[in-house]
């Protein structure tokens, strides 16, 4: 009975919280203008998920790679603090193995940044009054994957995800995009 509500409540989840949701649009990307670099935030990974070898520390460790090879430099900690729009690319990954022994797994990939009111602009974004607020995210990938095979379809997904981030920015920003690219 408890292998259904972990389905039905990431349907139910996905239902209400995406029409609020940040997406891959055009007004979303315009949010990604100027980034010069991000900060990363990979949440904790199931322990039967751990069980079956996947990671917090890989999946963050591809994720790292992935950045850099597309030239969007990693914002250490104090430095996303020291950095107006604090930018975070978070990641979540949610799994429940069921009994047959297979994984059910959803995959999200956002970016956060402070804000400014649109109601009252003047208002200034102080450490004291932090508004962070989701700018940017993918859609939700859900599936459904063999024990034997959990590590390599999450990584996959993120993959995708991470890429489809990348993506957007280089729309975001055109002329960072020869520089890293080398055209």
């Amino acid at each position: 009975m408890n292998r259904l509500i972990f389905p039905l409540a990431v349907a139910l989840t996905a239902a209400v919280v995406a029409p609020a949701a940040a997406e891959n649009s055009p007004a979303s990307r315009l949010s990604l203008r100027g980034l010069t670099g991000v900060g990363l935030r990979v949440e904790p990974i199931a322990a039967d998920a751990l069980k079956a070898g996947l990671s917090t520390a890989a999946v963050r460790s591809a994720v790292e790679s992935q950045l850099r090879k597309a030239g969007l430099p990693m914002l250490t900690p104090e430095q996303q603090r020291n950095t107006l729009r604090r930018p975070c690319l978070l990641v979540h990954v949610a799994t429940s193995k069921l009994n047959t022994g297979e994984y059910l797994y959803s995959i999200h990939v956002e970016m956060t940044q402070w804000v400014a009111s649109l109601a009252n602009p003047e208002v200034k974004v102080t450490a004291a009054i932090p508004v962070p607020a989701k700018t940017w995210s993918s859609a939700n990938v859900f599936g459904i994957a063999p024990g034997d095979q959990i590590n390599g379809h999450i990584h996959e997904a993120v993959r995708t995800m991470v890429e489809e981030f990348l993506n957007a920015h280089q729309r975001a920003n055109p002329s960072e995009t020869a520089f890293r690219t080398g055209e």
